[in-house]
């Protein structure tokens, strides 16, 4: 075996310093079907629907769970989508606990949830039109393969599920993107975000989106609110209220950009506590893929690892 735990590791957490740097370095206003993408994947309400349907988890705990979500807002979100008739709760009959109540999409939210994949699948079409050819080719077949060593990869049959079978083609790339898209979500929820912490109550851990944050900084030294934005794809007043939890707790700074056009622009940048709670939180992650690595059996390392080396490649 000519690679080690640690090294496919560390390519892992490298290529989300070098995702974020091929965002700024080509991306800076990325193309509108990437932007919408990112925005509809995003939503919480839909990572409930595609929890349910391709995880397999339909009590709150278990949901809750998966998305690094408190009881109280999980239910929130529950009853919001329970009111516009995409969720039921069911109370089981065969059960010791009564109390237990089982979350279920409904007819309506079936449909929703394959008008969302239909919306991703064009906009992904459109998306992969501005990219470099070799990108894509590297990219896709590196998370391909990547996805298909986790569980979920062989349940997974998107043509089913929008019963367009007979369209199915061996170089349909946007389904085969998706597919793998939704195992590596299902992988991220069940090792990746648990490590991040769930409200941002805890003093020795990162929220998801504060991590973010501060990897891009680290990546490009100093950013803007407005540039930070463009990059995560969210509004300029969620950054704002990051960055503002993030000042406080003493990780960045907002500092006069030192520029002759525009003397009222501020930037913000890390501070030393701020890289020492990136590196513990990059820290745990790398102990996290050593663990997941170590425990594959020896093909599905080697998928694993030339996945890896085929992202990595596409980020040079």
């Amino acid at each position: 075996m000519a690679y080690t735990s640690e090294e496919c590791a560390k390519i892992m957490i490298n290529e989300t310093q070098n995702l974020i740097k091929t965002n700024i370095n080509h991306m800076k206003r990325p193309p509108e079907q990437y932007r919408t993408l990112y925005n509809m994947m995003s939503k919480r309400q839909y990572h409930i629907f595609f929890t349910i349907k391709y995880l397999n988890l339909n009590t709150v705990t278990e949901i809750a769970k998966a998305l690094t979500l408190s009881n109280a807002c999980l239910s929130l979100l529950i009853s919001k989508s329970v009111a516009k008739g995409h969720l039921q709760k069911k109370y089981p009959t065969e059960t010791s606990d009564g109390r237990k109540i089982i979350i279920c999409l409904t007819e309506n939210g079936e449909k929703e949830l394959n008008k969302l994949i239909q919306k991703i699948l064009m906009d992904m079409e459109e998306f992969i039109k501005v990219l470099p050819k070799e990108y894509i080719k590297n990219v896709s077949e590196g998370y391909r393969k990547i996805a298909s060593i986790t569980e979920n990869y062989e349940k997974i049959d998107l043509y089913k599920d929008l019963e367009t079978a007979n369209q199915k083609t061996t170089e349909d790339l946007p389904f085969e993107m998706l597919k793998s898209m939704i195992c590596l979500m299902s992988w991220l929820f069940e090792h990746y975000f648990k490590e991040f912490d769930t409200n941002g109550k805890k003093k020795d851990a990162l929220t998801l989106h504060q991590f973010r944050i501060l990897s891009i900084i680290k990546a490009v030294n100093e950013s803007s609110i407005v540039e930070l934005s463009e990059i995560l794809c969210v509004s300029e007043s969620t950054t704002s209220t990051a960055i503002k939890k993030l000042t406080l707790l003493g990780y960045l700074t907002k500092e006069r950009a030192n520029t002759a056009d525009d003397g009222r622009k501020k930037i913000c940048c890390m501070t030393e506590s701020g890289m020492e709670i990136l590196e513990e939180m990059e820290s745990r992650l790398l102990k996290k893929y050593k663990s997941f690595f170590e425990n594959l059996d020896e093909d599905k390392q080697e998928t694993l690892y030339e996945g890896l080396k085929l992202i990595e490649k596409s980020h040079k």
